[in-house]
């Protein structure tokens, strides 16, 4: 029996390419979950090669084999996008309190990607993974109303007293490919990425956050420059909805004591909040 990696986007995440995405490449590591019936889970690792095939990663020489051709199995995968064993790496990631990188301008994105469970035989032949993206990317391009104009001394997403960092995962159920999060009541604000400067702003920033509806005026970007702190916030009236496998963009304007934001996702509006 061979693992094979297949399409690793899932959903729709990008129409851009932006540095820092992060995707399954060469030498990345994948657990694979494995449970015959009435035995408990078995979790090897497995890492990525070349050809899209995976290869066995364990320290044990014993990679997962099947008993007989027509035994069944349920089989299932996720990675971190990345070629180092971490803490958790063997641990199904519904088992444990998952946090965000607060600094992901230094220390790099975070990322899960799962395959939920298949019923496999071995008679089946090659078993193919398709990843799905399970975190949420926002991108922000910003711009200041006169056109070389726009100093930032520090920024950072979130709020220190509201916006969650660590969360419990929840796998697909049903037709869905995306599981849920549940936060934890930890909060903390988030350094984004900063990203090359798209045509036309001053800056990109990108950062990944939990899928969640962020409620009314929560704060999701500052920037801090000489004049004060430019503060954008979700409106007032509602919640914004941030699914997983998905990536957002907000366009935003930094004006003379206020942020007016012209366009969100694929909706048109204005919004503005006075600088604090």
């Amino acid at each position: 029996m061979r693992f094979f990696v297949g399409n690793n986007e899932g959903e729709t995440r990008s129409t851009t390419t932006y540095a820092g995405v992060c995707k399954l490449t060469e030498g990345d590591l994948v657990s694979v979950g494995i449970t015959r019936s009435g035995e408990s889970e078995i979790v090897k690792l497995y890492r990525l090669k070349s050809d899209g095939y995976l290869e066995y990663a364990g320290t044990d020489n014993e990679p997962f084999l099947w008993k007989r051709q027509s035994e069944q199995v349920s089989i299932r995968a996720w990675s971190y996008g990345t070629s180092t064993q971490t803490e958790n790496t063997l641990t199904p990631p519904e088992s444990y309190d998952y946090s965000l990188e607060t600094d992901q301008q230094t220390n790099g994105y975070n990322e899960l990607l799962y395959c939920k469970v298949m019923d496999k035989k071995c008679s089946d032949g090659t078993i193919t993974f398709t990843f799905y993206h399970q975190l949420a990317r926002v991108v922000f391009n910003v711009k200041h109303e006169l056109e070389n104009d726009l100093s930032v001394t520090s920024h950072f997403v979130g709020q220190a007293t509201s916006f969650p960092v660590v969360a419990r995962f929840a796998i697909p159920e049903g037709n869905s490919n995306v599981g849920t999060w549940t936060t934890k009541g930890t909060y903390n604000t988030i350094i984004p990425k900063t990203e090359t400067t798209q045509s036309g702003y001053r800056r990109t920033y990108s950062v990944v956050v939990f899928p969640s509806s962020y409620g009314a005026t929560t704060t999701l970007l500052t920037i801090k420059n000489s004049d004060g702190d430019y503060v954008y916030k979700t409106t007032s009236s509602g919640s914004t909805t941030l699914n997983g496998g998905n990536q957002y963009f907000y366009t935003i304007t930094v004006k003379n004591g206020f942020v007016q934001d012209f366009s969100y996702k694929n909706r048109s509006e204005e919004r503005r909040v006075g600088k604090e």
